[in-house]
């Protein structure tokens, strides 16, 4: 379990040292692309479950975008959030 932190706080670290541009490129890659394969893999097959917890993702995902474009200009201010 110690290892997995260990590269958890390696990744975070070379992240932290990425210009914006890229690390928000790379957020919105990884809340849409790998979450985009799984809803097409969970469609094809026959689990109802899988359906219902991908489209909750994307309702969840597409409310929290929708907040944070209107906001994003008065959270810009804010020092230090975007480094997070």
């Amino acid at each position: 379990a110690l290892s997995n932190v260990t590269h958890l706080y390696l990744v975070w670290i070379v992240f932290m040292f990425l210009p914006a541009g890229v690390k928000r490129v790379i957020a919105i890659a990884i809340g849409t692309v790998y979450p985009t394969i799984c809803s097409i893999t969970a469609v094809s097959t026959e689990d109802i479950e899988n359906d219902t917890y991908w489209l909750t993702y994307w309702s969840v995902y597409g409310c929290l975008f929708l907040i944070m474009d209107v906001t994003e200009d008065f959270l810009g201010r804010i020092p230090g959030f975007y480094s997070l």
